[in-house]
C-alpha cells in the first residue's frame, strides 16, 4: 500500500469519538485491521454514553434482552472506550512513543504491545494525527459477565472521522472525504481489576 494511502486509511480508523454520540436510541440517564486504531471520545455528564444503567422504563429495544448487570457493564464499557479514545487522541497528537504512553497502554489495553509498536512506527515516520471523529451510534453485539467480576463486551460503533488532520514531518497530508464506517470494538475486565481494557478495534464496512 502506498504511504500516502496508508496514512489516510489509518486516520479513518483512529478517530471515532463517543463524545459526539447523536443517536437518540443510545441509553440515556439523568446523571460513547487488528488493533491499529487510536483516538476516540469524551463524555459529558449528559452524554448518551454516561456509565449508568438505564431504568426498566427507559431500556431501548436493543438492550431489552440483557439483564440490569449486563446493561451496567455495557454502559461502563462504552464509557471506558470513550476515555481510551480521548487519551489516544492526545497520544497521537504528540506522535511520540513516550514512557507515559507506554504505561497507559499497559494498563488500559489488552494488547498493549501492538498499540505501542504502531505508535513507535508512526513516530519513526513522523506522523501526527490531530482531531477526533464523531460517533453516530453504538450498539452492543455481545455482553458476557463472570461470577468472579470478570467480563467482556463487544461493541459495534458507527462513526465518521470528520475534522481529522494528519501531518508527516510537520506537513499536512490531504485526506479523502470521510464516510461513516463500522468499527467493531472488544473490551474486557479482569476479575482482579475494576477497569475495562480495550482489546481490539477492527474496521468494517460503511454504516
Amino acid at each position: 500500500m502506498p504511504r500516502a494511502r496508508w496514512i489516510a486509511v489509518t486516520a479513518t480508523l483512529l478517530v471515532l469519538s463517543c463524545a459526539s454520540c447523536t443517536d437518540n436510541a443510545v441509553p440515556r440517564s439523568s446523571s460513547s485491521s487488528h488493533t491499529t486504531t487510536a483516538s476516540s471520545p469524551r463524555a459529558p455528564s449528559s452524554s448518551p454514553i454516561a456509565p449508568s444503567t438505564p431504568s426498566t422504563s427507559t431500556v431501548p429495544p436493543y438492550l431489552a434482552k440483557y439483564s440490569s448487570e449486563e446493561r451496567k457493564a455495557y454502559a461502563e464499557a462504552v464509557a471506558a472506550y470513550d476515555h481510551f479514545a480521548d487519551e489516544q487522541a492526545k497520544i497521537l497528537a504528540v506522535g511520540k512513543a513516550t514512557p507515559q504512553a507506554k504505561r497507559y497502554y499497559k494498563k488500559y489495553s489488552g494488547d498493549w504491545l501492538t498499540y505501542w509498536n504502531v505508535l513507535r512506527k508512526r513516530e519513526a515516520d513522523g506522523i501526527q494525527i490531530e482531531g477526533r471523529g464523531q460517533t453516530i451510534r453504538v450498539r452492543p453485539t455481545r455482553i458476557k459477565l463472570g461470577d468472579d467480576g470478570s467480563g467482556s463486551v463487544e461493541l459495534r460503533v458507527c462513526g465518521i472521522s470528520k475534522g481529522v488532520k494528519v501531518f508527516q514531518n510537520g506537513k499536512p497530508i490531504r485526506q479523502p472525504k470521510p464516510t461513516p464506517k463500522i468499527v467493531n470494538v472488544s473490551l474486557f475486565r479482569l476479575a482482579d481489576e475494576t477497569w475495562w481494557r480495550v482489546f481490539l478495534e477492527r474496521v468494517g464496512p460503511s454504516c
